[in-house]
């Protein structure tokens, strides 16, 4: 059976309001990834035996979690670092299932008749979660991505430029940061290592 209409109801999101949604979710998962990285080292165990551990836990617990092995780290100053980052984390969290699993819609306002754009929860549908409140959570949300980052990279002492670089999971687990080498860089690389006609 064939569909004209790509869902059965409408999405009341704007093209704008739809890829701050996307980034949300983007940036979300790469806090996730982060600060699970970090519980493993915290832990002294590999990240994949990490996920196996954290396999059924939520955001949530997995904030908490690295909350409590903050005190492990190695110096006052990154225990610190780790706290406030699991205190903004764990205020984020409660809005959480309000992006990801809330149904999106407009709102119809009783006395001004106006309308808007909202979420609502099955457990709470008389709260309704705006778009200014997903704007403010992004910009909290990338905020966050720098602390984790920061964090991450003390733990592992990891130092190199973040807009060249980047993280690769190895097979045994253990982390190892590679550089991007842009494109124009890449061709000058080849035709360095590329034989010369006298040595083909």
């Amino acid at each position: 059976m064939s569909h004209k209409e790509p869902n059965a109801y409408a999405i009341p999101l704007d093209d704008k309001q739809l890829i701050m949604l996307g980034t949300v979710t983007v940036v979300w998962g790469q806090i996730d990834l982060l600060a699970s990285y970090c519980i493993a080292r915290l832990l002294g165990v590999n990240p994949v035996s990490a996920a196996v551990l954290m396999d059924k836990m939520t955001g949530g617990p997995r904030i908490g979690l690295l909350e409590k092995l903050a005190k492990k780290a190695k110096t006052a100053s990154l225990t610190k670092k780790i706290l406030n980052f699991c205190k903004v984390m764990s205020g984020l969290n409660e809005r959480r299932n309000s992006v990801f699993h809330a149904y999106w819609s407009f709102h119809i306002d009783g006395k001004t008749k106006t309308h808007s754009v909202g979420a609502v929860s099955a457990k709470n549908p008389s709260t309704i979660f705006t778009i200014d409140q997903l704007r403010k959570m992004l910009d909290k949300l990338h905020a966050q991505s720098y602390m984790i980052d920061e964090i991450f990279r003390e733990l592992h002492g990891i130092k190199f430029d973040r807009s060249r670089a980047g993280f690769h999971l190895l097979d045994n687990g253990s982390i190892r940061a590679i550089k991007l080498v842009p494109k124009h860089e890449k061709r000058l690389l080849r035709n360095r290592t590329r034989p010369s006609k006298g040595q083909r």
